[in-house]
């Protein structure tokens, strides 16, 4: 009448050295997912394949739509010693969409000539993960950035087990779910998993077949998973006893969108002695309603509606008791007199008070889960999950993390408070670096800064970076630290063309401590190297003002010649006729015989009255006006810019005197 919880089970192969090494499962310490890879593919493109393109294809198995945010796609060799997303053309970030019941998520990888292409894609890979044709390992995980180990020649750390969502390990990979991997696979076959997505056993060779390639997409027919009728409801989270004021609720766990008021939640009394009841005793009945959309029922408590001491929480149908019963009449622990047609789930707290009684199992006490405080609180790991034994059951942080208003002390091992919402279980990652200007392996114009953003707030330590040159040698830098991001300003330029390494070194960068007691370092130091080119044009570098472009003639001195000039947008027209706008120079030259304005002829690049332009193109005569023609090129330098109009005296002595007035605000 219970679910079973999804153990992650991991092989991992030592090749020619131990043979193969059963993993036993990992206990799981993520928000409940229903995530899970449906379908492997390598062949895309080579002879004889059915596709273009190689796949990974997505599924949600649960009956309630999921968001992708947050996730990545990774990749590793099927026995190299490369880890899961070490590189950009191993990993794929995965966007900040939802994913409803039933419905597939195809994401096309690397490709090559033959075959036809892909069903639309939901999202194209800009660096694409060449996957292995027979063989390979992928891993869906609750991260973007490398996973940072491969299962077999770099173990991956509990930590790091935990953020795997799924693993599918195909042909000879040596890391897999289960007994073994997924079948090898061909040019011409693709790993699907059985029952359309939604058979998952934790075993690889046994939930995957090799069979003919079949993207599916969001468009594709969904395929539901969920079982018929509603599943019997579980106790899914409590709070009875916290710091301060106790924030006391009950969550409950279901079948999204279903009516569970047949079911009750009683509170039996457990301590030995008390004054206000006795053992055995309803000191609380809870009806319950409807779950929502994610399967989840929430009732708020009065603070101390839950006893702080021995509780028995029993989940019941149908029942028939009211506050005060006694349902042990002679006090020995066992249930004598019964209200209901069935009990459907239990969870039960003892704080070792002598004599004291639960009804319930499993039982949580002081040091079940190796930490020396009985639980005020818990939560199941993840939603559903029930064996009835503790291990279902991750105690919740006493000062309540979690909760809007309250920081908590949450330590690795326990689980935030989530009323409504999916339980979580806290899981302490080192900071890491997340990405870098330059990129690595990248060009950097030799007189720009440098950018480093960490995966969350961090403390440097001096020397906590070196930036070394091929020509120019070890630079220092000012630091300007936003956390996460840190700026370096070098103290030199660097040389055209030479190659540069920057490190950061990781026993000197330590996270900022908001979520624990341990200051913790990054695993491993972090290089990256680019190439220092000449920068490329951008405003405020030299230019030819539009005075010495127009000259003090009616034609332009520089006529044919290409240029680059910068002012202040004083008239657009680029709809209606002129296809241009006019600029002007803010300060002018001083000489009244000049022009300070020129004739922009261009619409690519929209603009507005007030923009401060830098345009690049040929200088011009065109029907006695002096323009820019063709223009290649046009940067917007900053916005929101005033001229002040020059005045005219009317009538003038020559319509040629209206040349030194070309193109200018008046």
């Amino acid at each position: 009448m219970k679910s079973i919880p999804k153990p992650l089970y991991i092989i991992m192969v030592l090749a020619m050295l131990f043979g193969m090494l059963g993993i036993q499962p990992a206990k799981p310490v993520l928000a409940a997912t229903t995530l899970r890879v449906s379908q492997v593919y390598g062949g895309g493109g080579n002879t004889g394949a059915p596709f273009t393109h190689d796949f990974v294809e997505i599924f949600n198995s649960g009956s309630a739509a999921v968001s992708l945010n947050g996730l990545s796609v990774q990749y590793a060799s099927a026995a190299g010693t490369g880890n899961f997303g070490s590189s950009a053309g191993q990993i794929t970030v995965l966007p900040d969409v939802m994913l409803a019941a039933g419905q597939y998520y195809l994401i096309q990888e690397g490709s090559g000539a033959n075959g036809v292409p892909l069903p639309i894609p939901d999202l194209i890979d800009d660096t694409p993960i060449a996957m292995g044709t027979a063989s390979g390992k992928i891993a869906l995980v609750n991260s973007q950035v490398s996973l940072g180990c491969n299962g077999s020649s770099t173990i991956c750390t509990p930590e790091q087990l935990a953020l795997i969502v799924d693993l599918v390990g195909y042909g000879e990979a040596n890391f897999y779910e289960g007994a073994a991997a997924a079948p090898v696979l061909s040019n011409t076959t693709a790993a699907l998993r059985n029952e359309g997505g939604c058979q998952d056993t934790d075993d690889n060779a046994a939930d995957f077949q090799a069979l003919t390639p079949t993207p599916r997409n969001t468009a594709s027919p969904t395929n539901s998973c969920t079982p018929v009728g509603p599943i019997p409801p579980v106790i899914n989270e409590f709070s009875a006893n916290t710091t301060g004021t106790d924030v006391e609720f009950v969550e409950f766990f279901g079948t999204p969108n279903t009516d569970y008021s047949a079911y009750t939640l009683l509170e039996i009394e457990g301590d030995a002695n008390t004054t206000n009841s006795s053992e055995g005793f309803v000191d609380e009945v809870v009806p319950l309603g409807t779950t929502d959309a994610n399967g989840l029922l929430l009732v708020n408590l009065a603070a101390n509606a839950l006893e702080n001491g021995t509780i028995s929480l029993l989940l019941v149908k149908d029942n028939t008791a009211t506050l005060g019963v006694d349902i042990d009449t002679d006090d020995d622990g066992v249930i004598d007199l019964t209200y209901w047609s069935e009990i459907t789930d239990g969870v039960a707290i003892n704080d070792g008070g002598a004599g004291d009684l639960t009804y319930a199992i499993p039982v949580l006490v002081s040091g079940y889960d190796g930490i020396a405080f009985t639980p005020g609180g818990a939560s199941r790991i993840p939603d559903g999950t029930d064996t009835d034994t503790s291990a279902d059951w991750v105690r919740n942080d006493f000062d309540l993390a979690g909760i809007p208003g309250f920081l908590g002390t949450i330590a690795t091992g326990e689980a935030y408070n989530t009323p409504g919402t999916s339980n979580q279980v806290y899981v302490e990652t080192a900071p890491s670096v997340v990405s870098t200007i330059p990129a690595n392996g990248g060009n950097h114009p030799m007189d720009e800064n440098i950018t480093v953003t960490f995966s969350e707030a961090v403390t440097v330590t001096d020397p906590w970076y070196s930036i070394v040159c091929a020509t120019s040698g070890t630079h220092t830098a000012v630091v300007t630290d936003a956390d996460p991001v840190y700026t370096l300003n070098p103290d030199v330029n660097f040389t055209v063309g030479e190659s540069c390494t920057v490190t950061i070194t990781a026993a000197n960068v330590v996270d900022d401590d908001t979520d624990d007691a341990t200051f913790d370092a990054m695993l491993a130091d972090y290089t990256f190297t680019f190439t220092a080119i000449t920068p490329p044009e951008r405003c405020g570098d030299p230019f030819t003002p539009t005075y010495q472009i127009q000259g003090n003639g009616e034609t332009s001195p520089l006529a044919g010649t290409v240029l680059a000039t910068e002012g202040v947008v004083v008239g657009d027209f680029q709809v209606g006729g002129k296809n241009g706008y006019y600029i002007q120079d803010p300060t002018g030259d001083g000489d009244t015989a000049t022009s300070d304005g020129i004739f922009v002829y261009n619409t690519a690049t929209a603009v507005n009255v007030g923009d401060h332009v830098r345009v690049r193109g040929t200088a011009v005569e065109y029907y006695g006006i002096t323009e820019i023609s063709p223009v290649t090129q046009v940067w917007i330098c900053s916005t929101g810019n005033t001229v002040v109009p020059t005045a005219v005296t009317l009538p003038v002595t020559a319509v040629s005197d209206f040349e030194k007035y070309e193109s200018m605000l008046v």
